[in-house]
């Protein structure tokens, strides 16, 4: 599940919630979304707790308890992974275990006072809150400094070079036009309401 790709591209996210019990959660793709996991955890408790508060509000009640709790969404961005790809030896700390692990700064704004640390690296935490970072082992982030095994103006030179042929390549793509029924649904395409936050006929697009 990659709730900021898929909300990003329209697509519902509430059934995938009904098989949480058989999923993890997923970046999707940086081209469009974030590319760290806690924003997907933290997009993901949120927009599951709304629909099923919705549900109740649409009743005419008020919901009288909270339907997901952050440790949910902390298992579906950590454990959950590792058993996704069959790897039981990914997303716990024990004995022969992969050592993966993101130390957090505590002392952080925003983390600062919080008895129960998974709420807080759920709901405040951001990557710059990451202090240390061990992967298999190897250090590749220490005290807030990245470790590189590569010369890292080399890699971003080739990225941006990267970056540019795709920019190229789609500038050059004609636009599809979504009209007339979608292949292979049955459905039809449908122009939807934009939204506007400033008075006049602009849209911001």
């Amino acid at each position: 599940m990659a709730p900021e790709f898929e909300m990003h591209h329209g697509q519902d996210n509430f059934n995938p919630s009904l098989v949480q019990d058989q999923a993890a959660l997923s970046v999707g793709t940086h081209y469009s979304t974030s590319g760290d996991i806690i924003t997907q955890a933290r997009i993901w408790l949120q927009s599951v707790r709304q629909q099923i508060y919705q549900r109740v509000l649409r009743d005419f009640q008020f919901p009288a308890n909270n339907p997901m709790s952050t440790k949910q969404a902390f298992h579906l961005a950590t454990r959950a992974g590792g058993l996704a790809l069959r790897r039981p030896d990914l997303g716990v700390i024990r004995v022969g275990a992969k050592a993966d692990i993101a130390v957090f700064d505590g002392s952080a704004p925003g983390l600062l006072g919080w008895e129960d640390a998974i709420t807080a690296v759920v709901l405040h935490s951001n990557i710059g809150h990451i202090k240390h970072v061990l992967v298999n082992g190897e250090w590749r982030k220490r005290d807030g400094q990245l470790y590189c095994a590569l010369n890292e103006t080399a890699v971003q030179g080739e990225f941006l070079k990267a970056a540019q042929a795709v920019r190229s390549f789609w500038s050059s793509v004609e636009e599809p036009v979504f009209e007339g029924e979608a292949p292979g649904t049955g459905a039809l395409y449908r122009q939807i309401e934009k939204v506007d936050v400033v008075r006049g006929s602009l849209d911001g697009y």
